[in-house]
């Protein structure tokens, strides 16, 4: 090495060791010690510095477990969501199932009460000689209700043939008696048969 270029002043035992090593095969056992005691006291050697996998396993650690924590909370949320519109869709089918239930009674019980109050109507206009204007709104009535009834028994099952043939009676039964009290005549005691 030539000391003129050198911009590190060497002190001459250090220029010694340099001589000698270059002219030695073996180096000491104690030189790598002295090296980095040398740069670490001199601030050359920072810490050790590890590869990226092992410098950022920590904040992908964090972020993998906050991940797994959110995933699980909206799967336990979206659960309980979907429980709770299971429940509140079969409650509403047991309410539904309960006011069909009320209503097929209601039906029952209203249909039992026509027919017992057209059989008292039958036997009243029986025992009592009533006249033909009395009979004949009697009739209405009793006919008014239950072509109301085959209206909403058609509409309840449009495809029913047994409840549109009724619904077909009853109108033109309604109709002959329409057109029987425009022409001021009286209609005509008429049977109707149902198949």
């Amino acid at each position: 090495m030539n000391e003129e270029r050198d911009e590190v002043q060497w002190t001459d035992g250090e220029a010694e060791d340099l001589k000698r090593l270059a002219r030695s095969e073996e180096l000491p056992a104690d030189l790598e010690d002295r090296i980095v005691a040398r740069l670490s006291s001199e601030g050359l050697l920072g810490r050790r510095v590890l590869p990226w996998w092992r410098q950022l396993w920590m904040p992908w650690a964090l972020a993998g477990t906050a991940a797994l924590a959110a995933v699980f909370l909206l799967g336990f949320s979206l659960g309980q969501r979907a429980g709770a519109d299971s429940a509140a869709s079969m409650m509403a089918e047991v309410r539904q199932t309960r006011d069909l239930e009320q209503a097929i009674a209601n039906v029952q019980r209203t249909g039992s009460a026509y027919v017992t109050a057209l059989s008292a109507l039958g036997h009243l206009s029986a025992a009592q000689s009533t006249d033909p204007a009395e009979r004949r709104q009697s009739q209405e009535v009793a006919l008014s209700a239950l072509y109301a009834a085959a209206q909403e028994l058609v509409r309840l099952d449009s495809d029913d043939p047994v409840a549109a043939r009724l619904l077909q009676g009853l109108e033109a039964e309604r109709l002959r008696q329409v057109s029987a009290q425009d022409s001021q005549q009286e209609p005509k005691p008429r049977k109707i048969f149902w198949n």
